[in-house]
C-alpha cells in the first residue's frame, strides 16, 4: 500500500524472516471486510492480539468509488469497537456511502509509526485485501495475509486453520520469506505489505491454478485447496 521504504543506518527491517499464511477466498454476498465476516477472524485472533505486549494498530484505505482520497477513520488501536468501525463506518447509518470502494486494511503490532521511527520490524502483520478486478477473480476475489516473525511464532497454524474453516476459504497457503528485498544501496522493495497472491504464480501457467490434487508447489510456497 505504501511503496518503498528508505534504508536507515543499521537497517533491520527488510531481512527479518516471517512465517506467512495466505487465505484466498471467493466471496459470496458478504465480504471479508464486512463485520459479519470479519467477526469470525476477530474472534480467533483477539485472544492472541488482545493479550500481546505490543499494541496493534489498524490502518484502512477506503474511498468513494473512483476517488484517490482516503476516508477518515481516525487512530484505531486493536479492539472490538475499532474492528467494527473499520468494517462498518461508511456502510450504514448517517455516514453510509453508496459507492464505497474498499482497497485494503493493514494491522501492525507494534504500529507502523513505531516500526518506522524505531527501525524495527513488526512482530505481527495482517493485511485484508481485495482482488475483485484480478485476472483470477473467478477463483478468488479477496485475501487475508497473516505474517508472524519466524523466531517468535505467536500465531500458529491451528488458529489459521480455524479462520480458514470459518470463512469457508478456497485456498490456504503457507510460506517463509523475508519482509522485503533490497532494491539498491539505500532502499528495499517487494515488501509483505505490497504482497499480491499473483506473486506466487507463474504468469505463463495461470490456467494451472485449478488444482486437481490436494497440493501444488509454487516455488518455496505450498498451495492447498480446502485441506492442509
Amino acid at each position: 500500500m505504501f511503496g518503498i521504504f528508505k534504508k536507515k543506518k543499521k537497517f533491520k527491517f527488510y531481512h527479518t524472516e516471517y512465517n506467512v499464511y495466505l487465505i484466498l477466498n471467493k466471496s459470496t454476498e458478504l465480504k471479508i471486510h464486512d463485520w459479519e465476516q470479519w467477526k469470525k477472524c476477530f474472534e480467533e485472533l483477539n485472544g492472541v492480539i488482545g493479550n500481546h505486549s505490543e499494541k496493534m494498530n489498524i490502518r484502512t484505505c477506503q474511498s468513494f468509488l473512483g476517488s484517490s482520497k482516503w476516508l477518515s477513520f481516525g487512530r484505531m488501536v486493536w479492539s472490538e469497537k475499532n474492528n467494527i468501525k473499520w468494517t462498518s463506518k461508511y456502510k450504514s447509518g448517517e455516514n453510509k456511502i453508496e459507492n464505497l470502494e474498499f482497497s485494503d486494511t493493514e494491522f501492525w503490532a507494534p504500529s507502523w509509526t513505531i516500526c518506522d521511527k524505531e527501525n524495527i520490524s513488526p512482530s505481527i502483520f495482517i493485511k485484508v485485501d481485495t482482488s475483485e478486478n484480478g485476472l483470477l477473480k473467478e477463483y478468488f476475489d479477496e485475501t487475508i495475509l497473516i505474517a508472524v516473525k519466524k523466531d517468535n511464532p505467536i500465531i500458529e497454524i491451528d488458529l489459521i486453520k480455524r479462520i480458514f474453516e470459518k470463512l469457508d476459504g478456497n485456498y490456504l497457503i503457507k510460506g517463509v520469506r523475508q519482509w522485503g528485498k533490497e532494491a539498491s544501496e539505500n532502499s528495499w522493495t517487494d515488501s509483505l505489505m505490497d504482497f499480491s497472491p499473483y506473486d506466487l504464480l507463474n504468469k505463463e501457467e495461470l490456467s494451472k491454478l485449478e488444482i486437481n490434487n490436494n497440493t501444488e508447489v509454487f516455488g518455496e510456497w505450498k498451495m492447498n485447496k480446502n485441506v492442509w
